[in-house]
C-alpha cells in the first residue's frame, strides 16, 4: 500500500503544522524531523572523551605533517646540474641580500589569516547586535559566537597548513627536478678561468640551481590566497551578488583581493633582487594559489562557513532558505518537511 502524500492530502497535517505519520514505523522524508540529531558515541583517545567528528580530522593534520617533513627531506637533495656558460649575461646579476626573508614570508602568509578571522567574527557578532553575551550564549539553531569562532579557526588553520604543505612540497620536488639556474647565480659561483670550476660557498651554489619555481611567491599565495577566498565567501563573492549585505558589488571583490596585494609584493621582490625569474614568480603563484582554492573547497562553502556542520545563516547573517531550520537538521545535510517547509540538502 502506497504511502500518502501530505501534497495529495494536505490533512495529513495537524493544525499545529508538524506532519502526522501514518505509522510507528513510519519514519521516511514526510516524517517529522527531530530537533537534534544524536551524535555518535565519543571514542577514547589518549585517555579523552573525544567526538568522533573531531577525530576524522586527525588523518588530514597527519598528511599536512607528513608531506611537510617530506619537503624537508627533498631539500636535502642535491637538484639537477644543469650545464652554464661562464659569461651568460641572464646569469650575472648581483646577489643581494632577500627583501623579505624567508621566514618573514612564511609568518604573514601563515599568520594574517587568523588574525584577519578573529577580526572579522568580532565585528559580526557586534554588528548583530548580540552583544557579550552572545559569545557563551547557545539558543536552538544558533551556537554560541565563541564556538562559530574556534571551529571557524580549525578549520582555517587546517586548511592553511595543508595549502602550505602542498605547495611546499610540490615546490621542493620541482626545484630538486629542474635545477634552473637563479639570476644571480655567477656572483654566488665566483667562477674560475684558471680551474675552471666554481669556487664560491658551497651552498650558495646548491642554493643558486634552485630558482623554478619561487618558494616564497607558493608560500604567499597558498596563504594570502586561502584568506581571499574566505573573504570572497563571506562578502557573497563566490556565492552571487546577493549575499547578506545586499546592494553594491565592486567594494566586495576589491575587499576580497586585497590580501592578494602582500602576496605580490613578496613574489615581485624577488624578481628585484635577482633571485628568480619572473616565469619563476609566476609559476610559483599560480602553484600556491591553486592549493589555496583546492583546500579552500574542501573545507568551506561558497558562503566561507565551515562545510561540516555550520549552516550559513547563523554565521555573519546570511539570509538564505536556511535560516529558520534547525541547526543539527541543516548541518548534516537532511531533508525533509518540517512546519509544513520543505528543507532540502545541503
Amino acid at each position: 500500500m502506497a504511502t500518502p502524500d501530505v501534497r495529495d492530502d494536505p490533512s495529513l497535517l495537524n493544525p499545529g503544522g508538524a506532519l502526522t505519520p501514518t505509522s510507528s514505523t513510519d519514519r521516511g522524508l514526510l516524517s517529522p524531523l527531530p530537533d537534534t540529531i544524536p551524535e555518535p558515541p565519543p571514542v577514547r583517545f589518549l585517555g579523552l572523551s573525544v567526538p568522533r567528528k573531531h577525530l576524522s580530522y586527525l588523518g588530514d593534520w597527519l598528511t599536512a605533517i607528513v608531506m611537510l617533513a617530506a619537503s624537508m627531506g627533498i631539500q636535502e637533495l642535491e637538484p639537477y646540474n644543469r650545464p652554464f656558460s661562464p659569461t651568460d649575461p641572464d646569469l650575472s646579476h648581483p646577489h643581494l641580500p632577500d627583501i623579505v626573508p624567508s621566514w618573514a614570508a612564511i609568518i604573514m602568509s601563515m599568520g594574517i589569516p587568523p588574525v584577519i578571522l578573529c577580526l572579522f567574527h568580532v565585528i559580526a557578532t557586534y554588528a548583530r547586535r548580540e552583544g557579550n553575551k552572545a559569545w557563551v550564549r547557545s539558543e536552538p539553531g544558533r551556537p554560541s559566537a565563541a564556538r562559530l569562532l574556534l571551529h571557524d579557526l580549525h578549520h582555517l588553520f587546517l586548511g592553511l597548513a595543508l595549502s602550505f604543505a602542498t605547495a611546499k612540497l610540490a615546490t621542493d620536488i620541482l626545484k630538486a627536478w629542474a635545477g634552473r639556474l637563479r639570476p644571480d647565480f655567477l656572483s654566488r659561483c665566483q667562477w674560475s678561468s684558471e680551474e675552471n670550476r666554481c669556487l664560491g660557498d658551497p651552498h650558495l651554489i646548491i642554493e643558486g640551481r634552485r630558482s623554478f619555481p619561487s618558494g616564497h611567491s607558493s608560500n604567499a599565495f597558498a596563504g594570502f590566497g586561502f584568506l581571499s577566498l574566505w573573504i570572497a565567501g563571506h562578502l557573497g563573492v563566490l556565492s552571487g551578488w546577493g549575499g547578506a549585505y545586499g546592494g553594491g558589488r565592486a567594494w566586495r571583490v576589491v575587499l576580497a583581493g586585497m590580501p592578494l596585494f602582500p602576496a605580490a609584493y613578496v613574489a615581485i621582490s624577488r624578481t628585484q633582487q635577482y633571485i628568480h625569474n619572473p616565469s619563476d614568480v609566476a609559476f610559483g603563484s599560480a602553484l600556491g594559489f591553486t592549493c589555496a582554492l583546492i583546500f579552500f573547497f574542501m573545507y568551506y562553502r561558497t558562503e566561507g562557513v565551515p562545510r561540516d556542520d555550520t549552516p550559513p545563516s547563523v554565521a555573519f547573517g546570511h539570509k538564505d532558505k536556511y535560516e529558520d531550520a534547525p541547526f543539527d537538521t541543516v548541518a548534516r545535510g537532511k531533508s525533509g518537511i518540517r512546519d509544513g517547509r520543505q528543507y532540502e540538502e545541503v
